[in-house]
């Protein structure tokens, strides 16, 4: 295997980046790095004593640490920006080939986000975080939730809505505690995405024909909004 370099952290890039890019079109071949973190970057992260493999294709998954929350390394941060941007890049080849050739499901999109998620947010555990131990994890939530709203229009949502609904409702949980530390910025794009998710989720299941979850539905980004 050949050995990774990983680059410093942008955080010129991470921190202003205006939202989420758009998909390439249907049918267009991304060429991207098709690699997760092993054992031993992981463990160099540290973010997490307790590690547990959960996917047989070898992506890491990292189970939540009681611990308080503390200021990664410079390199730790490069390592997380660098994994996290090459997930992001796979969450969003399997979008294009599910869109075009079918070679997915909606399913393993929405998991492959919900993964993301909860790698991102294991830097953010603890009942001290400030803006201390911050360097991007914000920037992507809101990249991770104007993806999911932009595939609202896009994918079928038939048979895992309760899982989407999961999805957003951490999200909602997790921005809700983290607003007093948002900058305004990100606070609008924030609030634009909550008001834009709410009518697409509807029209998303009532395409698929979805029913049976009007109070889940009602309730999608509503602590966000209720506190911002």
């Amino acid at each position: 295997m050949p050995t990774a370099h990983f680059k410093p952290p942008d955080y010129d890039r991470v921190y202003n980046t205006p939202g989420s890019p758009p998909l390439p079109a249907p049918d267009t071949e991304v060429e991207l790095p098709q690699r997760s973190l092993n054992e031993e970057e992981v463990g160099f992260l540290d973010l997490n004593p307790d590690l547990e493999a959960r996917r047989t294709n070898d992506a890491t998954a990292l189970s939540p640490s009681p611990s308080a929350s503390r200021r990664l390394s410079v390199t730790q941060q490069s390592k997380f920006i660098n994994y996290v941007d090459e997930q992001l890049m796979e969450v969003r080849r399997k979008t294009i080939k599910l869109l075009g050739m079918n070679q997915y499901s909606t399913g393993e999109i929405i998991a492959d986000y919900q993964q993301l998620c909860e790698f991102i947010l294991l830097s953010l555990k603890g009942d001290d975080i400030d803006k201390k131990i911050l360097f991007g994890q914000v920037d992507y939530l809101l990249t991770i939730a104007g993806d999911i709203t932009d595939a609202l229009d896009k994918l079928n949502f038939k048979g895992v809505s309760q899982d989407v609904l999961d999805l957003l409702k951490l999200l909602d949980t997790k921005f809700t505690k983290l607003l007093p530390l948002m900058k305004q910025t990100e606070v609008v794009r924030l609030v634009s995405l909550a008001e834009r998710t709410r009518p697409s989720i509807v029209t998303a299941f009532e395409r698929a024909q979805v029913t049976g979850y009007h109070d889940q539905l009602a309730s999608v980004y509503e602590q966000v909004l209720e506190n911002v």
